[in-house]
This record gives structure tokens, C-alpha cells and sequence, in this order.
């Protein structure tokens, strides 16, 4: 058997579901392929040689032998068209040719840089949705040319090309020698004719795998011969993709480079200096030219220029095809200098950036709290807010703002929204159409109401359908409503997928415009909607529609009155009774009438089919199925199928990718099954390949499963068969997961500690004292039952030798002060003998175990605690000490994650700092990655550095080096761990659990010139506890106890530090229990300070928000829960009642302390 270490053993702790998870704790079971630019660290980007092993059909890898996922990446939807329909719009001054385009220029990933939009396994993800005003989505997410198809297929069937993207870092050298210029020079090198050797083979590859644009960012230096050579590969490329292979080849550019190849800021213009890159000889170099964020005053100048070169795809003039930037990490959505009123009257388009890893409107939803569901659904809100308006109604926009606007809800509800100058476009113009509000994740995986597979996961290529303008609602004169009708994504329920639609709250009459169409009906079409009443069973709700030429008069059919409150109901009706048997459909929706403030109603689908028609499904071929793990708690599996075509394709597919729409289907059912048992679905995709993870055994004594593929039909009813892999197995995988059967142990309790896997073999378990590494228990067992009498964390080894795995502070002894678990004392009863139907009564006696524990501060990335500047002036000596637990897991950025940071977020701009001083600061605790640079680490292991120097320094790399590092002492995740960071001088101790765990020598060149200076740039340092960095991510868990001291603390008074203080000691001068919270002069709360520092009155949790340059923190209001449960508090810890378990017992009438109870059966109870 083969064992596998993971370490999700806490399973004594808080549970993970009350906060995000943004990061799958499963493996990655998609290759990217070797050399294909995949987010992975480590790639060589030899496009060169990828294009020249490439031909279509085969896979885009140098290794393509036994290689299986290529058609994770091939995108089955093509690119639908888009049509315009000015009678349909909500701003009807708008045209085709007079809206502003729009790009979205942001990643659709996560801060690891590894999954991006790749189908997985957790619930929190961006699952952006606002497709319809986007002309294009950059994706920054992804490297060249690999991107998953859920992304591709998504995008294109709202008509929106998207691509892929090419990074160079700032003031790289970019010639044809250089790392970041070679692989473009290999690229567009020529052949022995003088024509470029790739540019067909390039085009080729995008137009089989979906691809429609190339995002460049191309900040560096580049030489004069590479700069020319690569501007006249793009426009071939443009000619080859018009002429020859019919193909919208894009390129999205970031104007950051003259036509010489220097690098300056005039990229936020275009200028005579800058042409090369925008247009040539007649050709299009680039489609999407952003300008940067500076353009204020520069866009007429801009856009007269282009106005001078005209794209001969479509004959027209290219003043368009300018867009303004829009920084929406650092300057937001707001003013940019005059921005809105400057760009209103102008016809440049706008362009969204943000941030490197994730999208920043998505990271910055935690206003209605850490969790999944809180941060999705505030998400989704933000997305309305900032396209259609703070009102979510493009009915009703705000004024146009001229003031800074970030991504607080607050400022998104001032927000004059994108729809005031760029047109919801739909492609919606071909039956069947079928919608069931599905976001593409959620917490569950439903089909018809049920749940198949209770597990998170994402997959934005199933997205739905969504409402065209999301939203537009009026009173039927078109006017707004007093009292309009709310509508809202919710993930509470779902008739498909993860979620649906909630239309609730009072109204008169609000008549909800969904969908633009151009649907030709016919009297065989049916109209069906799926719905559920929540309170009640009168869903008073109509379905209202308009035909082209009368787009603003709707006829109505009304849903009849559920049979029971709380039940999804299917209601199917003719065509022809919304006299709709004719014609073109132009606008679908819903009219709510009379309503109370109680009243909620789901929707779960929208259809309309012709039944008449046979799609003619074809049955997948697997290809290839495997199990990639199977262990005693789930089996993951992963499946690839091809779905044969014979028939005859347009000419224009040529070089395609078989469609999904070719060959009948729209998506695909992917099934799990045991001999003898029921299938089980357990995910869906629009690709002709998935995974699954987790999935509960069928029968848990029988090795084999299949894995099963079933194609649906475009109306979502029919399809093919269910087609079955043969019987799969693999060596079972035996978890080296160990739990403790009580979350909270006292002194000289018994408690047990045991491996969750029950085929796990007897092996050596060891229980270590931390502060002292004393052995206090070893033995080999399969289970562990002992008592302990002293106070503190403990660690368990797990193993023995080169395969021994050591948990740090698995758990703790805790005074009684703080609470113990309830304990039973006795149980008895009135009666030890009773005939049948005679009541008995039973009582308990109970240890209540109640008492108080101290309380902890939650802090979720992008949130930090600030701790002010002025709470040290000692330049010499510091110790920062505290509790902290990471939640569930690490969810690193590529270098790891932010602890402890001490730096001015403004020092570049007020302070003279350099950019390096800037962004790192005095000191910077971090927990890092494995591997991390040159050092030999295990995940987990926490480094610190201290005075990072200017810019330009030599022999010293910040960003890949520190003072010292934790070597062989890793933490684990979900536990509660010590930690002090201490300075003295120039030497550096980190001490974690009250044991030093790394010393060494601060090598700062700026350290001397510093402790002269009088504390130097330090001064202006506040001390952030969280929050994220260049290249790490910010923390995700829990503080307690922050300490700041003035003073270097010693062994033993790191030891007493773990323990809290009634009053706080010299030396500490900032010290943060988190038992109270107060409320200054403007009403925000914060932390007072218990230290000795009069002048600092407390410590906030804040988001760091950055405009036009100037940083500034934003509070905000705090998550409080348990703390360290060692440290006595104001958490009160209380017995909750008991549950009594009657066994036979068939009536039970139950209290917390007693119950009774009748039998109807004689026997022994």
C-alpha cells in the first residue's frame, strides 16, 4: 500500500465552513502540458518548438507520449454573434457604433497563479459574470497559449473573444538573447523566402483551441531589430487570421512602448512615437490599445490619431479601439484627474486592470463577511453595481461621479455604472433556450432540486444564461418603481448546478425585462419556467414577452399557484398563449405584482424549445479513464471521451475543433458507479474531458468503480445514453490523518488519539512537550488513549525515521478556567421495568464544563491589523509576539504568505524612500512556500528579514532571500501556534511554542546608516499583522494575544509571554487582547491598547486602499470569535443542552437535562 501524509488532521478545531476557502485542497489533476506557458513556475516558453511539433488533433506539449488532457483546453463552443436591436436597449441613445467598447483586463484566478479558471473543487472562486458588456476579457490569468476550455467555452457563447497573456516584468531587457525577449524572437523568426516561419502555424493553433486574442504586457526595453520584427509578425498575423484562415486574430497590448522599443510613461498616450504598435502599412498591429492610467487630458489627442488609420476588417476608422485604463487596484473606478466627464465625450473605450493574481473587485467582497457564500453573494452584487449602476437597475444610474470610487459597496452605490455608455449585447438568437441561473459553483451539485453530489465546486464553463441587462426593472409605463421588485443570485438552492434566481420583497407591479432575444417562434414552441414559492403558494408572478417592432408591448401568461409552499414546480404553457406562435421574440422576462415585504419566490429555469426538433446526440467514446486516488473517505476520478462527427461542416470550421452544438450536445453528465449500485452524478462540463474528487464509495468493500459520461441535448431533456469505462481500481491510498476525540483537554483528562483511516496499520505515535521537545508518550498502536498533566501545546510525530511526520502544537492542555467539554456524570430513570406504552422518565447529571476563553481577531486577505508607527521609537530592540492559527490551509501566493509586515505605505511618496524600502519595509515575517529560493524547506516554514535596501543595492535580492529561516520546523494549519519574532542589533531570533526555532545575523546594508539616523525610514513603519505583498498572499486565519515590545525578550520571558497579562509589563508598549472593542470619534471600531504607549490608543483592522498613488487604510468592522483556548476571557463558554438517543423508543418528549420516553415493543433497552 502506499501512504500518503496530509495534513488536515485537526479535527478537534473550529470548522473550516465559516470562512473562504479560495484555494482546492486537492491536487491538481489537469496537466498543462510541458513548455506551453502554464502559470506553473519552472516553464520554458519555447513557442517555437511547440508550434513546430503542433499539427491539429495533436496535443500542444514536446511531450505529447502518454499525455491525456489536451482536451481540457480545447474550447467546444464556438464563438457566438452578437446583434443590436436599438428598440431593445434600456439606453436607446446608444448605437453599435457610437457605445464605448470595453475590455475586462483582469485575472479569473487565485493568488497560487496555478488553477486560474480551471474547473475544481471549491466553492469560492470568481465566477465573473457580467459577459454582456464586454467586448473582450484579456485574461490575465493565463500564460501563452494554454488556457481551460471552461474559460474559452463561457466567453464565447456571450459572444466575448478572450485570450491569453504575455508578461514582461518592468525594465526587462527584451532582445532576441534575453529571457524575455528570446522566445518572441524564435517566434517571429523567418524562413528562407523572408515570411515568417510561424505565423500561419501560430493562428492555426489559436483557431483549434479557441483562442481569439494575445494579451501583451510589455513593459521592458526592447531592442530596435525585435521591436520591428515582432510588430510586423503581429500584423501578419492579423492578415493571415482575415484572409486566410478565418479567424478574429486579437492582440490586447499595454501602450507602454514607443516605436524605437523604449520604455516610457507615454504609453498613456498615443502619440506619433507610439504608432508602430498600434497600426502599420494598413494593418493592425494591435486591436485593444490601453492607454495607462494617466490620460487624463491626452484622450482627444489619442483618439484623433487613430482616427487617421482605418481596420481593414471592417472599413472603419479605429478612434475605438483606444481605451482608457482603469487601475481597479490602485485607483479604482473613479476619478482619474477629470476622468469621467472627459471620457464621456470621447469616443475611447475603457479598460479594466487588476490585479496581478486575482481580480480585485472579487478579492475586495468581503464586506458582509468571510465566508463562501457571504463573499460570492456580495460579489455578485458588486458586479451589478459597477456595470449597471449602485442602483443595480440601468433604469436608474447615478449621476456620473467625478470622485474617487473603490471597490466598497459604499462607493459601488454611488457608481454611475459601465451601462450608461456601453450596450448590454446578447446572442441569443437561436431556440432551444434554456437557463437555470446557474453562476457555475456553488456548495452543492443539484439536478432537478436534488442534491447528487454534496461537495463545493467550480465551473465557470457552465455558467448559464444570465439576465441580458441585470437588471431592468419598471412599472410597465417604463418608468422606475417606487417599490421595485428585488432580484438576487443566491446559492441557497438550486434546480441545477449551485444556484438560482430569488425575485423577492414588496411591489406594486415591477415588470422585469431578463432577456434580449431574437428568437422566430412557431406555434410548436413551449415555454416552461421551474420556480418554488418560499412563503406561501401563489408565486403571483407572470411571464411577459414583446416581438421585434412592438419591443415595449408585452403579453402575459401567469403561473398558477404551487401545490405546496417550499417545492419546485414546472409549468409549461404553448407559445401561442403569450402569442408568441409568430414572429421574432425581442425581449423575454417576468412581471411580480402585489407583493409583501415576506414574499420570495426562486426561479430555477427558463425555457423555450420546439419539441419537434431531433438533435440528433451523439454517444461519447472514452477514450481514457482513470482513478487517481481512492482512499477509505472518497475515490477521485478523471474521464476523456471524444464524440464522433460524419457529417458535413461549413466551410468556415475549417481547421476547427468539432462544436459541441455539431454533434447535438450542450454539456455532459460525468457519473461514478459500483456493481449493483445506483449511478451517481457527480459533475457536468462543456469540455470532452473532467475530474472529480472526493466522492463518497458506493459499496466501501468493493475496490472497482466505472466512470460514466452521458451527452445531453442543447434542450437540456434528451441525450444519449450513459457510456461506462471498464472496472477501474488503484492501490488504495492509506491517510496518515490522525484526529483527538475531545477539541478541548484538561489537566490528567483522558483522551485518544487516532489514525481516521480505518485500514491505517498500528505505527509509532509520539506526543512531544513543545517548549521543552520532551517525549511524554511513544508508542506504535493504532490508537493512543493517555492523560497529560501539563499545561501547553503538544506536537505529534506521526512515524518513525526519514517518513516520520511532526504536527507542531496539535493540541493543548488548557487550564479549567477556560472551559472543558460537558462530561456525563450519571444517567437514571424512574422505572427499571415498564410494560408497553408506559411512559419512563430519564434524567442526567452533568459536569457543565462552562467557564471563559479568551477571544481571537479574524482576519481574512485583503484585511490586516494596523498597529500605528508611533508605538516603538526604539531603533535597536523589538519583539513581535503573538497567537495565530492559519484557517483550514495555507493559501499561498508564489512565494508564500504575509505574517508579520512593518513598513509606510506611502514611503516612496512622502518619505524619499525607494521603491524597495517601500514595499518591504523595516521587517517582514513570512510563511513560506516549500523550497522557497535556494533554502532547503518544507512548507510552512516561517522566515524573517529585517531593513530592506534602496533600490539598486547590491548583493541583495529582498524578494528571494532573508535574514533567517525556520529549517525543520514547519507549522500546521488550523492549530494555534506562538510566535515571537525578536531583534537585537543586528541579530534576528524566531521562537515559535516558546522554543527558539531560528537565529541569525541581520546582513541589511542600510542597517548602520539606519541605528545613526535615528530609526531612519523605520519611524514611519506601522506594523501590519496580515495583509498581503509582492508575491505573497495575506493572511487567512485568526490572531490573539499581539504583542509589541520595545525590548529584546529572553527565553524565559518569551515563555511568559504565551501566558497573557492582567497589566502589561515595561517593555510593552502595545499589546492587543481583542476582548473589548471600542468606537472612535467617526464610529469606527478598533482594538484599545493594554501596552504601556499612552500615545497609540489602539490597533484596526483595515483594508490598505490605494488612489492616484496615495495609500491610505480603510477600518473595518471586526470578526471576533474563540481564541486561544489555553488564555482565560470574555468568550463565554456554556452548556448547551443535551440531545438524548433513545434507542427503540417510539415516542420521545426531551428536555436538556431529562426526557421521556414510551416503548411499543417489549425487549431490553
Amino acid at each position: 500500500m502506499k501512504a500518503k501524509h496530509l495534513l488536515f488532521a485537526a479535527s478537534i478545531l473550529v470548522s473550516a465552513g465559516m470562512y473562504a476557502q479560495g484555494i482546492p485542497t486537492h491536487p491538481m489533476y489537469v496537466d498543462f502540458g510541458e513548455n506551453t506557458g502554464t502559470p506553473s513556475s519552472g516553464v520554458t516558453k519555447d513557442y517555437a518548438a511547440l508550434l513546430d511539433a503542433w499539427e491539429p488533433g495533436k496535443p500542444l506539449t514536446l511531450n505529447a507520449e502518454g499525455y491525456v488532457d489536451d482536451n481540457f483546453f480545447i474550447s467546444r463552443v464556438r464563438k457566438k454573434d452578437r446583434f443590436f436591436n436599438v428598440n431593445s436597449q434600456a439606453h436607446k441613445e446608444l448605437t453599435d457604433d457610437t457605445d464605448k467598447k470595453f475590455c475586462w483586463w483582469g485575472p479569473i484566478g487565485e493568488m497560487t497563479k496555478q488553477w486560474g479558471p480551471l474547473p475544481r473543487y471549491n466553492f469560492e472562486a470568481d465566477n465573473f459574470s457580467m459577459w454582456q458588456y464586454l467586448d473582450s476579457h484579456g485574461n490575465w490569468s493565463n500564460s501563452w497559449f494554454r488556457v481551460p476550455a471552461a474559460m474559452l467555452d463561457v466567453a464565447h457563447k456571450n459572444g466575448v473573444p478572450t485570450g491569453c497573456l504575455y508578461f514582461v516584468d518592468w525594465a526587462a531587457s527584451v532582445t532576441e538573447s534575453s529571457d524575455a525577449g528570446k522566445p518572441l524572437a524564435d517566434l517571429c523568426a523567418k524562413d528562407g523566402t523572408g515570411n515568417f516561419k510561424y505565423a500561419r502555424k501560430l493562428v492555426q493553433m489559436m483557431k483549434y483551441y479557441g483562442i481569439d486574442g494575445l494579451g501583451i504586457n510589455p513593459e521592458g526595453t526592447w531592442s530596435m531589430t525585435l521591436n520591428t520584427n515582432f510588430q510586423d509578425f503581429l500584423r501578419e498575423c492579423h492578415r493571415i487570421g482575415r484572409e486566410e484562415e478565418n479567424w478574429d486574430f486579437q492582440v490586447y497590448w499595454y501602450a507602454f512602448v514607443s516605436n524605437s522599443g523604449n520604455l516610457s510613461d507615454g504609453g498613456s498616450a498615443l502619440t506619433s512615437n507610439h504608432t508602430d504598435w498600434f497600426s502599420k502599412n494598413g494593418e493592425n498591429t494591435t486591436d485593444m490599445y490601453m492607454l495607462n492610467y494617466n490620460w487624463g487630458g491626452k484622450l482627444s489627442s489619442s483618439t484623433n490619431i487613430a482616427k487617421g488609420y482605418t481596420d481593414p476588417a471592417t472599413g472603419k476608422t479605429r478612434e475605438r479601439d483606444i481605451y482608457a485604463g482603469f487601475d481597479q487596484q490602485g485607483r479604482g473606478y473613479g476619478n482619474y484627474g477629470g476622468s469621467w466627464s472627459e471620457l464621456s465625450t470621447s469616443p475611447a473605450g475603457i479598460v479594466v486592470w487588476g490585479a496581478h493574481d486575482r481580480n480585485q473587485l472579487h478579492i475586495s467582497s468581503t464586506d458582509n463577511g468571510s465566508s463562501d457564500v457571504a463573499i460570492q453573494t456580495t460579489y455578485a452584487n458588486k458586479q451589478e453595481m459597477l456595470f449597471t449602476g449602485g442602483t443595480r437597475n440601468v433604469l436608474d444610474n447615478p449621476p456620473l461621479v467625478s470622485e474617487v470610487i473603490t471597490a466598497s459597496t459604499s462607493d459601488l452605490q454611488k457608481f454611475h455604472g459601465y451601462s450608461k455608455f456601453v450596450l448590454a449585447n446578447s446572442t441569443l438568437t437561436e431556440l432551444p433556450f434554456v437557463t437555470r441561473f446557474n453562476l457555475g459553483n456553488g456548495e452543492r451539485f443539484n439536478n432537478e432540486g436534488v442534491t447528487t453530489f454534496a461537495h463545493k465546486w467550480y465551473n465557470i464553463g457552465m455558467q448559464d444564461y444570465l439576465p441580458t441587462w441585470r437588471w431592468w426593472i419598471e412599472d410597465g409605463e417604463g418608468n422606475v418603481p417606487a417599490d421595485a421588485i428585488q432580484c438576487d443570485f443566491t446559492f441557497d438552492d438550486a434546480w441545477f448546478g449551485g444556484s438560482c434566481l430569488r425575485v423577492h420583497g414588496a411591489t406594486t407591479r415591477s415588470d422585469v425585462h431578463m432577456f434580449k432575444t431574437k428568437f422566430e417562434m412557431n406555434a410548436g414552441c413551449k415555454i416552461s419556467v421551474t420556480y418554488k414559492v418560499e412563503n406561501g403558494t401563489d408565486p403571483k408572478m407572470k411571464v411577459i414577452a414583446s416581438k421585434e417592432g412592438s419591443e415595449d408591448t408585452f403579453t402575459e401568461v401567469a403561473l398558477p399557484v404551487s401545490s405546496r409552499s417550499g417545492a419546485w414546480e414546472t409549468y409549461e404553457f404553448d407559445a401561442a398563449d403569450l402569442g408568441m406562435d409568430n414572429g421574432t421574440m425581442a425581449v423575454l422576462g417576468i412581471r411580480v405584482e402585489g407583493t409583501e415585504d415576506n414574499y420570495s419566490t426562486l426561479l430555477g429555469e427558463m425555457s423555450i424549445i420546439d419539441p419537434s426538433v431531433d438533435y440528433a446526440t451523439v454517444t461519447p467514446v472514452i477514450t481514457h479513464a482513470e482513478l487517481m486516488n481512492l482512499q477509505y473517505n472518497g475515490v477521485d476520478g478523471k474521464i476523456v471521451f471524444d464524440m464522433p462527427f460524419t457529417g458535413e461542416r461549413p466551410a468556415e470550421y475549417d481547421g476547427c475543433p468539432i462544436y459541441n452544438d455539431e454533434v447535438g450536445a450542450w454539456y455532459y453528465e460525468i457519473y461514478l458507479t459500483q456493481d449493483g449500485c445506483d449511478p451517481v452524478l457527480v459533475t457536468t462540463t462543456t469540455s470532452w474531458a473532467a475530474y472529480f474528487v472526493e466522492v463518497p464509495a458506493l459499496d466501501a468493500s468493493n475496490p472497482y468503480f466505472q466512470i460514466g459520461v452521458r451527452a445531453v441535448s442543447p434542450d437540456g431533456k434528451n441525450g444519449s445514453e450513459i457510456v461506462w469505462s471498464e472496472d477501474l481500481t488503484t492501490e488504495m491510498t492509506i491517510v496518515d490523518d490522525v484526529s483527538i476525540d475531545k477539541p478541548v483537554i484538561k489537566p490528567g483528562e483522558e483522551f485518544t488519539l487516532a489514525f481516521d483511516d480505518p485500514n491505517h496499520e498500528a505505527d509509532r505515535l509520539r506526543i512531544i512537550y513543545s517548549a521543552t521537545d520532551e517525549v511524554v508518550k511513544d508508542e506504535t498502536v493504532k490508537s493512543l488513549t493517555t492523560s497529560l498533566e501539563d499545561l501547553g501545546p503538544y506536537d505529534v510525530i506521526i512515524g518513525d525515521g526519514d517518513n516520520a511526520l511532526r504536527i507542531r502544537g496539535f493540541f493543548q492542555i488548557t487550564p479549567e478556567a477556560t472551559g472543558r467539554m460537558p462530561q456525563v456524570v450519571e444517567i437514571s430513570s424512574d422505572k427499571k421495568s415498564v410494560v408497553t406504552g408506559e411512559p419512563v422518565n430519564y434524567s442526567v447529571e452533568v459536569e457543565r464544563g462552562e467557564g471563559s476563553v479568551s477571544q481571537a481577531l479574524f482576519i481574512n486577505d485583503p484585511q490586516a491589523l494596523c498597529i500605528p508607527a508611533a508605538i516603538s521609537s526604539n531603533g535597536s530592540e523589538c519583539t513581535y509576539a503573538m497567537w495565530f492559527k492559519v484557517d483550514t490551509k495555507f493559501q499561498h501566493a508564489s512565494l508564500g504568505t504575509n505574517l508579520i509586515h512593518k513598513y509606510d505605505i506611502n514611503g516612496e511618496k512622502y518619505h524619499g524612500m525607494t521603491w524597495t524600502e517601500d514595499e518591504w519595509g523595516e521587517c517582514w515575517v513570512s510563511i513560506r512556500t516549500e523550497n522557497y529560493s535556494d533554502y532547503n524547506n518544507a512548507d510552512g516554514e516561517v522566515s524573517a528579514a529585517f531593513f530592506s535596501p534602496y533600490a539598486g543595492a547590491p548583493n541583495y535580492e529582498h524578494n528571494n532571500d532573508v535574514d533567517i529561516i525556520t529549517n525543520g520546523y514547519s507549522l500546521t494549519p488550523d492549530v494555534w501556534t506562538h510566535i515571537a519574532v525578536i531583534r537585537s542589533g543586528k541579530t534576528a531570533r524566531i521562537y515559535l511554542n516558546g522554543k527558539q526555532a531560528a537565529s541569525g545575523v541581520i546582513r541589511s546594508i542600510d542597517f548602520n546608516q539606519t541605528m545613526e539616523s535615528g530609526y531612519g525610514f523605520a519611524q514611519y513603519c506601522d506594523i501590519f499583522i496580515g495583509g498581503s505583498m509582492l508575491n505573497l498572499s495575506g493572511l487567512v486565519g485568526y490572531v490573539d494575544e499581539v504583542q509589541i515590545w520595545d525590548k529584546a525578550l529572553n527565553d524565559e520571558e518569551v515563555k511568559a509571554s504565551m501566558e497573557g497579562y492582567g497589566v502589561a509589563p515595561d517593555g510593552l508598549v502595545g499589546y492587543f487582547d481583542f476582548e473589548e472593542v471600542a468606537t472612535d470619534d467617526e464610529g469606527q471600531q478598533y482594538f484599545p491598547n493594554l501596552g504601556t504607549n499612552a500615545s497609540v490608543a489602539g490597533a484596526y483592522l483595515v483594508e490598505v486602499k490605494t488612489t492616484d498613488d496615495v495609500s491610505e487604510t480603510e477600518a473595518k468592522n471586526p470578526s471576533l470569535t474563540t481564541g486561544v483556548p489555553a488564555i482565560e476571557g470574555v468568550m463565554p463558554i456554556t452548556f448547551s443542552g443535551a440531545t438524548w438517543q433513545l434507542e427503540g423508543a417510539t415516542e420521545v418528549n426531551q428536555g436538556d437535562l431529562s426526557a421521556t420516553a414510551e416503548y411499543a415493543q417489549a425487549g431490553t433497552y
